[in-house]
């Protein structure tokens, strides 16, 4: 009996402190404080579930370095931020089956390559879709040309994320400016992308699971 009443206390003791959701029986997702506005927006333009990760990676550049190596230097950036560090904005292809944010350095940036660093896309697979992403597939076949010359010292991968999720790596590669890299994976149903300035497999793996884990 006294174990009931002990396990009914703490029960409303974590409604109070908000760590269980009486909805849903789980733990609130993290959301930062940079994606705030811009999921109020998303909500109601999309069915998509929405991936957002509790970490996100602020490239710090270095233009001295090695364009073909991966930018080592970034600033982490987690929850529990009392003002913003990097600005987020909807591309306009957001709609009922596709969402795609913008991770932005400015606040008027709205998604411009000039002054983005990243984004983060959801998509319902079509029927008619490949089981693995094209651009992986692409990616791969260009690695094994040996072409681009000036790409990253990373190769295309295939790993396991959060969950025992199949993630696909991507990495960037260079021409009048670089690409991102990007980690895409597939769950029920929908495509998610994660894609960040010349970032490294552990980074995006890391941001790749802390949106997975989220949830």
């Amino acid at each position: 009996m006294k174990s009931i009443i002990k396990l009914i206390c703490l029960t409303y003791l974590f409604l109070f402190l908000g760590v269980i959701n009486p909805s849903k029986g789980i733990a609130e997702p993290q959301l930062m404080l940079e994606f705030e506005s811009v999921v109020k927006e998303l909500r109601n333009q999309t069915q998509v579930p929405i991936f957002l990760p509790s970490v996100v990676f602020y490239p710090i550049h270095d233009y001295s370095g090695n364009p073909s190596s991966p930018t080592s230097n970034y600033e982490k950036i987690t929850t529990g931020n009392n003002k913003p560090e990097f600005f987020t904005s909807l591309s306009e292809y957001t709609s009922p089956t596709s969402y795609q944010i913008s991770l932005d350095v400015t606040a008027d940036c709205g998604g411009a390559t000039a002054c983005d660093f990243g984004y983060l896309v959801g998509e319902k697979i079509p029927p008619s879709g490949s089981k693995v992403p094209k651009i992986f597939s692409e990616t791969q076949q260009q690695w094994r040309n040996d072409l681009p010359p000036i790409r990253s010292s990373e190769n295309p991968a295939i790993v396991q994320l959060a969950q025992g999720i199949t993630g696909y790596f991507v990495p960037y590669t260079c021409a009048a400016r670089c690409s991102t890299s990007q980690m895409i994976w597939d769950l029920n149903g929908y495509r998610y992308t994660i894609a960040l300035e010349q970032a490294s497999q552990e980074v995006l793996m890391e941001m790749a699971n802390s949106a997975i884990l989220n949830q």
